[in-house]
Parts: C-alpha cells; sequence; structure tokens
C-alpha cells in the first residue's frame, strides 16, 4: 500500500496515435490523464494543447485522434501558442519553440527561472511572457533572444494579451491590471478598485475586452481600457479562461465544469451543458461555431454548434486510484477515491465500473482467486466479494478511521493494517476481525505475508515483523527516519521496502529476512509509493511526479523508466518478468507488455538494463562541490555506435561544460561534474540543467548546487 493521497463512463473509440503498445501505454483516462492548461487552434482542424509534465498534444482532425509530441523535458507548461500555421511557442517551466508545427521543439534562452503561464505574439517576432513575481519577458526576434521588462509588481502574472504590435494587457493576481503602449518599456498599473485574481484577458479589437477571474467574475471595456465594467455571470466559481469571436459572441470556462456564452458582448451570460465537473483551464474557438476546452486529468471537450453540444473527446473515470491487483492476465481491479471499484476480463483495455455501496475512499484491495476479493479504506470501510466484484458487501468495520492496507494468504486467512499502529486478522475470510498486538501507535501503510505465518508490516519510521501469524509482532532495526508505504518478499529472506520524505526517496533491501535492513540507491529522487518484484532480481518501484523505476539485479543497481506521465503513481503490480499495471493520480492506469521497456532493440549480454536510453538523475542531489550523473546506452539491432554529448547548461541556457562528446558502444556510464573545477570555476549556486543526446534522443534533468 501507499501514502502519496491527493474523482465509469461508457468508453470513447479514441485513438491515441503516439503511443505504441510498448514501453508503457495509457489505459486510464484516455487518450491521457495529465491536466491540460491552454488548448491553441490555427483552424478548424489543426490545434494543440499543453500541460502537466510538459505534455505537448497535436491533432489534424478536431481533436477525433490526438498525437503526442516530444520535446525532451517534463518541465510544466501552462500555454501555447502559434502565430501561424508552423510557428508556435510554448510556456512553463521553460519556454519551447518550434518551426515546423511541433515535429520539434526546442528550448529558447530565458533570462528568468520564475515560473511562466501565458506567452502571446501578436507577430512571428514580437512576443510576450508572464508569469510568477510580476515576470514579463519580450523578444523581437522569434525567441532568438528573450529580455525581461519591468512590470512594476510582484503579483503572479496569468494572461497577456496585445492588440498590436506596442498596445497590451497582463493580468494576475490581487486585482493587478497592467498596460503598454510602447510594447513593454513602460507598463503601468491600471486600478479596477478590486483585487480579485484575474486569469485571462482577452481583447476581439483595440477597443473592447474582457477579464475574467475568482468567484464568477467577468470585467468588459469598450474603451480600450479606459474604464471597466462589472458584468453578470451568474456563477459563483472560478473562471480560467475567455474566448470571443467577435464583439458578440464570447465564451468563459472554469471551475467545477463550468462553461458561460453570450451573444450580446456579456450583457447576458447563460450557462451551457459540459457535462462534467472537472476544472475547465482553457477554451477557444477557430469559429464562432467550432471550439474546444480542455481541463484537468486530461479533460478535452468540442463544439461544432457554439457549445449548445458539448462531446468529450476523452474517456475514463479520473479518480485518485490507490492500488490496483491483478489474478490473471485478464482479469484485475483497481480501487481508489469515492468508492470507485474498477474491473477489467480483457487485460485492462476496458475497464468497468463496479458498485462498491461507498462513498469513501478505498486504499487498498486484494483477491485470492477470481471470486473472492477485499478491499479496505476510509472510516473503518471493509469490503467483501465472492463472486468477482459483482456484489460487493460490508465485512465489518474497523475501529479507525484510517485503513491502509489488506492482504490474504488463502481464502479464510488475512491482514489489515491503519493508522495508530493498528492490526486486524481474520481466520474465517473477514466475518470476524480482531485486533493484534503490534507493540506500536505508528501508522502503518503496509502489510505482507509470504505464507499464514510469515509476514512484515511498515509505516512511519517502522519496521514489523512476525512468524507465527502476527499472535507476535516484534520491531526490526529501521536504518532511516523516513516513511514507509510499501513492503515486498519474493520469499522468506529476500524483501524490499520503499517510502521516502519530501526530501527524497528511500529502498532498503534485505537478504535475511529483516534482520539487517541496507539502504539501496536509485535512479530518481521522487518519494516512492509501491514496489513490487516477480523474483529475486526483477522488479519495479513507483511513486512521485510519475517516476517508474526498475532493477534486474535486486535493486544493487535502479534504472528510471519512461512513464509518459508527471501524474503521481501509487501502485505497481506484475504477473510476471512482462506484463504490468501501474495506478496512481486522476484515474491514470498504464500497462506494459515489455516489463516497461521500449522495445525495437536487441537485448545486450547483461539482459534488459541497456535496452533503452536512460539519463538517470544526478547523485547527489543537491550537490556540493561534485555530483554523478548515470546514463544508458542501449543495444540496437545492429549493434551501431550512438554519437553521445552530455552537457550542463545554467537557467540562461548557457552552456557551461561538456562532459561528453564521443561516440559510446552499448552500456551503462557514469561522469562526474564538478562545480568547482573542470572547465569551470567556483559555479554560484542555483539550478542547471544537464542534457544527454544521442541520436535521436534527447532528455534534459535539473540539477541544484548549493555552496
Amino acid at each position: 500500500m501507499k501514502f502519496l493521497l491527493y474523482l465509469i463512463s461508457g468508453i470513447l473509440s479514441l485513438q491515441w496515435i503516439a503511443v505504441a503498445q510498448n514501453g508503457w501505454f495509457w489505459q486510464n483516462p484516455l487518450p491521457q490523464g495529465q491536466d491540460l492548461y491552454e488548448a491553441y487552434f490555427t483552424d478548424d482542424d489543426t490545434g494543440w494543447a499543453a500541460g502537466y509534465g510538459g505534455i505537448i498534444l497535436y491533432t489534424e482532425d478536431s481533436g477525433d485522434t490526438w498525437e503526442e509530441q516530444s520535446f525532451g523535458l517534463t518541465s510544466y507548461l501552462n500555454s501555447i501558442y502559434f502565430a501561424s500555421e508552423n510557428l508556435g511557442w510554448a510556456a512553463g517551466g521553460a519556454i519551447l519553440h518550434t518551426n515546423d508545427r511541433g515535429d520539434n521543439w526546442q528550448v529558447q534562452n530565458a533570462p528568468s527561472t520564475n515560473y511562466l503561464h501565458d506567452i502571446y505574439f501578436p507577430n512571428v517576432h514580437s512576443g510576450w511572457a508572464v508569469g510568477y513575481n510580476g515576470t514579463i519577458l519580450h523578444t523581437n526576434n522569434g525567441g532568438i533572444l528573450w529580455e525581461e521588462q519591468t512590470s512594476g509588481t510582484y503579483h503572479r502574472l496569468e494572461s497577456v494579451c496585445f492588440t498590436g504590435d506596442s498596445v497590451g494587457w497582463a493580468v494576475g493576481w490581487s486585482g493587478t491590471l497592467l498596460h503598454t503602449t510602447n510594447a513593454g518599456q513602460y507598463w503601468g498599473i491600471v486600478s479596477t478598485g478590486l483585487i480579485d485574481n484575474y486569469y485571462e484577458i482577452y481583447f476581439s479589437d483595440a477597443q473592447t475586452g474582457w477579464i475574467v477571474g475568482s468567484s464568477g467574475l467577468i470585467l468588459k471595456t469598450e474603451n480600450a481600457g479606459i474604464s471597466w465594467t462589472t458584468q453578470t455571470s451568474g456563477t459563483p466559481f472560478v473562471l480560467e479562461s475567455v474566448h470571443f469571436a467577435d464583439n458578440l459572441i464570447g465564451w468563459a470556462a472554469g471551475e467545477a465544469g463550468t462553461i458561460l456564452n453570450t451573444t450580446d458582448g456579456g450583457q447576458n451570460w447563460s450557462s451551457q451543458s459540459s457535462g462534467t465537473s472537472a476544472y475547465l483551464y482553457s477554451i477557444c474557438f477557430s469559429n464562432s461555431n467550432y471550439g474546444w476546452v480542455v481541463g484537468r486529468a486530461g479533460k478535452t471537450m468540442h463544439t461544432t454548434d457554439g457549445g449548445n453540444l458539448w462531446n468529450p473527446q476523452c474517456s475514463g473515470p479520473t479518480d485518485y486510484l490507490c492500488e490496483i491487483f491483478f489474478v490473471t492476465s485478464n482479469s484485475g481491479w483497481a480501487v481508489g477515491w469515492s468508492g470507485r471499484i474498477l474491473y477489467t476480463d480483457n487485460e485492462g483495455e476496458i475497464w468497468q465500473d463496479q458498485i462498491s455501496g461507498t462513498l469513501n475512499h478505498l486504499l487498498s484491495v486484494h483477491f485470492v482467486n477470481s471470486n473472492m476479493g477485499w478491499a479496505v479504506g476510509y472510516n473503518g470501510t471493509i469490503l467483501s466479494t465472492t463472486d468477482g466484484g459483482n456484489n460487493w458487501l460490508q465485512s465489518g468495520t474497523g475501529p479507525v478511521d484510517y485503513l491502509w492496507s489488506v492482504i490474504f494468504a488463502n481464502d479464510t486467512t488475512g491482514w489489515i493494517v491503519g493508522e495508530a499502529g493498528t492490526i486486524l486478522n481474520t481466520m474465517d475470510g473477514g466475518n470476524y476481525w480482531y485486533q493484534q498486538n503490534s507493540g506500536t501507535t505508528e501508522w502503518l501503510y503496509d502489510v505482507y505475508f509470504i505464507d499464514n505465518n510469515v509476514g512484515w508490516a511498515v509505516g512511519d519510521y517502522t519496521i514489523l515483523h512476525t512468524t507465527n501469524g502476527g499472535v507476535q509482532w516484534g520491531p526490526q532495526f529501521c536504518p532511516a527516519a523516513e516513511f514507509l508505504t510499501s513492503v515486498y518478499f519474493t520469499d522468506i529472506l529476500n524483501g524490499w521496502t520503499v517510502g521516502g520524505d519530501y526530501f527524497g526517496q528511500l529502498i532498503l533491501h534485505t537478504t535475511d529476512g529483516g534482520s539487517n535492513w541496507y539502504e539501496q540507491t536509485a535512479g530518481s529522487q521522487e518519494k516512492l509509493a509501491d514496489v513490487f518484484f516477480v523474483d529475486n532480481n526483477i522488479g519495479w518501484a513507483v511513486g512521485q511526479e510519475g517516476d517508474i523505476i526498475y532493477t534486474e539485479n535486486g535493486g544493487s543497481n535502479w534504472y528510471l523508466q519512461n512513464s509518459g506521465t508527471a501524474n503521481h503513481l501509487e501502485s505497481v503490480f506484475f504477473l510476471n518478468a512482462d506484463t504490468g499495471w501501474v495506478a496512481g493520480l486522476h484515474g491514470t492506469i498504464l500497462m506494459t507488455k515489455e516489463g516497461g521497456i521500449i522495445s525495437g532493440v536487441e537485448t545486450s549480454d547483461k539482459g534488459r538494463i541497456c535496452q533503452n536510453y536512460i539519463l538517470a538523475q544526478n547523485y547527489p542531489n543537491p550537490f556540493n562541490p561534485s555530483t554523478t550523473i548515470r546514463f544508458t546506452i542501449p543495444s540496437n539491432v545492429k549493434r551501431q555506435m550512438s554519437n553521445v554529448t552530455l552537457k550542463v547548461y545554467d537557467v540562461l541556457g548557457n552552456e557551461i561544460e561538456t562532459l561528453v562528446n564521443e561516440e559510446k558502444p552499448p552500456g551503462e556510464y557514469e561522469v562526474e561534474f564538478n562545480g568547482h573545477s573542470g572547465e569551470v570555476r567556483n559555479l554560484a549556486s542555483g539550478v542547471y540543467f544537464y542534457q544527454l543526446k544521442a541520436g535521436d534522443f534527447i532528455e534534459t534533468r535539473k540539477m541544484l548546487l548549493i555552496r
């Protein structure tokens, strides 16, 4: 079980072009489940959407199919804008540029490390980007050079809009409204008398514009911003986005699936039925009929009649999923928030809703065969089924509010762990549960038994062990004072437990049943939620920011796999070395049929380790003065050498040092970077980037130097 906690409709026939059926691919939601923060269409067919985890989606058929465009970074992207059918920019944790519709995206140098929330180009040369701490960036050469402009505010800026090459506006938090008439050489603060947060500004011509914001706020100007009047939106919800097709017909979208429409310039706003309660971040139209809205958990919708009917272009539930479990290659279950239970009988190709009978969050599920299973969660909830989940029944109530994990050794004998050291045991399939003495009041998040007698439980700074079914539990020495969220054993001797804290992840391994635990070094710094092994060598662990790490030597070496998402992952389950699933935030379910490894390359002499390019997180991180960067070059069909470059950059995009620039054969490599020696001397504290290029592969990671 896990500790990383942060909502079934019919399945639509949607295509997801970018992700082939290898590596990790999406099963729910479809086409993908990361938040989308902005959509932009250049005509009725061609558009892009950008969002969480640096995802960029592209469509040529009005959104019926979406293709993922890659640029090698995982920075959040809050905005995307195209000045022509080929020239576009995206902004967030970085500024990206494409001159070929997004087939290739390149990072542009920016003089600020503040996150950016919006980007706008009135022509192909001049553009502005705005963001945190009043940041305003400007370019007059398509982004070759970005320069910072003085905004006069430290408030977060959310949106920027220009009505010509020189006249522009920016809005943000606490009623911030800025105006320039000289391309940003001077930005003046305009008072509206309000302190609401403003989220987007839009002008339909030089005179007429709107601002939307918190608590359903809509402001309008008809005199180029000299005065602003409040319009009645009729909603208390936050409005994130506004778009007008002309001076009369417009839309606004925001919190709780809100979509508003006006046909008289905003004198009257009426609600349109979106069919969703998802948070909607962006709305755009290519004309008065064709429009799109995007939002939380990959929500995408399209209209061809001005919003009278909004059609979803995505499918699947988006409740947080806390655990996934399979009994055969076809039959599996996933449980999560709001009593959600999903079931598949075709290895996850289609996930169906089962009626749990509760709205309590469900945190764990376990089956002993295709019929008998149990689920536990909030408010002491214990559910059981004897028919594969067609009927779920209350199976008693736990003595505490939070029950984190359930496991059964057979169809009668099982255990549940939870808050305040709670351990429950049943000997009759869950008809009666009685408390065992754990000897601790620390919260316990996971329990694992290899038979009726031998088991372990882990939690806050705690590892417990029993050899008699829990009649007696004794502590095992934990070498790290961190949260442990999951434990897994392959036999009586070999086991792993994972977790971490706000400063990074933790992996502990034992080869003597837990008498001694020692720490392993992983290929990531993110906190881990779950671990699973198919034998003493091959295993996976998952956690925050979509991290999936993999080992095939018992954890002596861990390698980061490409999950294709930055959503937090809570659970991992494998049937064998090839077939597995992960689940987590926003209903995320990913599957692999190749152990999480991208196919198309030949297995090296070391097995699966060198089947895909890997750029690991540097370690230690933060560092002073030196850190180690590890990367893997895979075998290819012809066993050719790869031309490899590994370079370090500062936050402005200036190259600091070239660590590698040569052809290399397949294998694993380590390079040391020293911030106080080598090609560089005495680098200042701060964020730096290192980028690996090999063939068509490009990946960039961030590291932190502390002096």
